[in-house]
């Protein structure tokens, strides 16, 4: 991963390869906190495969999870 996907992922310019965004709602589809949604908040770009920082919309705090179990729920697709 390289610096400029990180820096489009916070300045908020979506791509095939920055399929997510700061800010984005998402929901997530799988794993242990299946059907919460929340906020992105950050990415860690430590690994072969992105994590999104998620801020659990109901207040339990922030998780991170892999883009796999993630969906956008954004109104204003771009």
């Amino acid at each position: 991963m390289s610096a400029q996907f990180e820096q489009d992922f916070f300045d908020g310019k979506r791509s095939k390869d920055v399929p997510l965004i700061c800010n984005d709602t998402v929901k997530i589809v799988r794993g242990v906190y299946a059907s919460r949604s929340g906020s992105v908040v950050s990415i860690v770009t430590s690994e072969a495969t992105p994590k999104f920082l998620i801020e659990l919309g109901d207040g339990a705090g922030d998780e991170l999870v892999s883009f796999d179990d993630l969906e956008r729920i954004d109104d204003d697709v771009a």
